[in-house]
């Protein structure tokens, strides 16, 4: 069944990511695998998959799993959650790419030593 999911939320800020969640059970994914894809690929759509009735994985885009994993890493970074509180307290705003470009300063810097 279809439900709608949010996810983050940072000091009260709040960026609204919305998605589709619908879980199946595996015999129907198993039967429906293909078009699945398709879906998940172009919708973002979640699959929660069942096996005996329990939730056991998640279909989700490629993209997606790049995203959540690159925003993981992010928010793995000692401090960044503290760094990105304050930021918002201070009404500092940045963007994504931002982000991305401090936490590519970071990781060479700690690859060199620094």
């Amino acid at each position: 069944m279809p439900r709608l999911g949010t996810g983050c939320n940072v000091a009260n800020e709040s960026a609204i990511i919305l998605y589709m969640t619908t879980t199946l059970p595996l015999a129907d994914v198993r039967d429906r695998l293909s078009p699945l894809v398709n879906s998940v690929e172009t919708t973002h759509e979640r699959v929660v998959i069942t096996k005996n009735g329990r939730p056991a994985a998640v279909l989700i885009s490629y993209d997606d799993l790049e995203s959540l994993q690159e925003t993981l890493e992010i928010l793995s970074e000692p401090g960044i959650v503290e760094e990105i509180r304050d930021a918002l307290a201070d009404s500092e705003r940045f963007s994504i790419d931002d982000i991305r470009r401090d936490l590519e300063a970071r990781s060479s810097r700690s690859g060199t030593g620094e």
